[in-house]
């Protein structure tokens, strides 16, 4: 029994000295980079932005030139390595870019506002309670009520949200057990619409009537957001 254990204390030992003269040229050999031999493949980055598992890391362009930028934010952005002033390397253009500053997120919340007001028939009072219940989760009256007491008051604005399905029953009243809320399913569809617009998706402009001036200001104002000018 001793005879074993010094055998396998002796290999540990001489297996720990291996690893201590060895060590740089582990860290180097793990440090290496080979390049990868084949054909890309869009399913490879597409599996990678979902989270799934992929065979290697898919290759990501730095530089995003700024018509790309312009399709993907729906408003002339600059090129992806004009933030801060400094230009794009490399493109002699880019000197004048305006650059993407997360800064710009709610510059066009009053178009998107009106837009989600028109099409859902909702006040501003109560569009921001409901983007105030998205991260509550379920929640009581009681809940409800410390944002509510914040914006204009309206003793029925709770009863009305249910009514047109904008929040929902989770849990019954019971006895002493009071009753918990939910938002419902169309009310997240409609903050998602929200949250996509702020970041850039299109606005549709078809809810606009053409006879009331507010709407043709609007109306005028998303369509040249839709076609942006550089200048």
């Amino acid at each position: 029994m001793f005879r074993e254990k010094n055998v396998k204390f002796l290999r540990l030992l001489d297996t720990r000295i291996w690893l201590c003269f060895n060590k740089a040229s582990l860290e180097e050999e793990s440090m290496k980079l080979e390049p990868y031999v084949g054909e890309p493949d869009i399913q490879r980055l597409l599996a990678a932005f979902k989270r799934k598992k992929v065979d290697r890391v898919p290759n990501f362009e730095v530089l995003i030139e700024d018509q790309h930028v312009e399709k993907l934010l729906g408003y002339f952005g600059g090129n992806t390595l004009s933030f801060g002033g400094d230009p794009a390397k490399g493109v002699e253009e880019a000197g004048g870019a305006r650059p993407m500053k997360s800064e710009d997120y709610l510059k066009y919340w009053r178009v998107v506002r009106y837009y989600i007001k028109k099409k859902y028939k909702l006040t501003t009072a109560e569009l921001e309670t409901l983007l105030f219940l998205k991260t509550e989760g379920r929640f009581s009256r009681d809940d409800f009520q410390k944002f509510n007491e914040v914006i204009s008051w309206n003793k029925d604005r709770f009863e009305k949200l249910r009514r047109d399905g904008w929040i929902v029953v989770f849990r019954k009243r019971v006895g002493k057990r009071r009753a918990l809320y939910e938002l419902s399913y169309k009310t997240k569809r409609l903050i998602a619409s929200v949250y996509s617009k702020l970041n850039g998706n299109e606005i549709p402009t078809s809810v606009f009537s053409n006879k009331k001036y507010t709407d043709k200001v609007y109306r005028n104002l998303i369509e040249q957001l839709r076609h942006p000018s550089p200048e």
